[in-house]
């Protein structure tokens, strides 16, 4: 029973460490996806001036 204790310890873990990564990955996507908006936005603007 002590070593499946360990065992499900360590799955417990590395799924933690997964969400985590997942979660940040998933921002910092975001944050560029809006960045990259900002700068289309900008572009366009810049190619409608005369």
């Amino acid at each position: 029973m002590h070593s499946t204790y360990f065992l499900l310890t360590a799955y417990l873990v590395i799924w933690a460490g997964i969400f985590a990564y997942l979660l940040a990955t998933g921002r910092q996507q975001r944050r560029l996806a809006q960045r990259l908006e900002i700068l289309e936005q900008r572009i366009s603007e810049t190619e409608a001036r005369p």
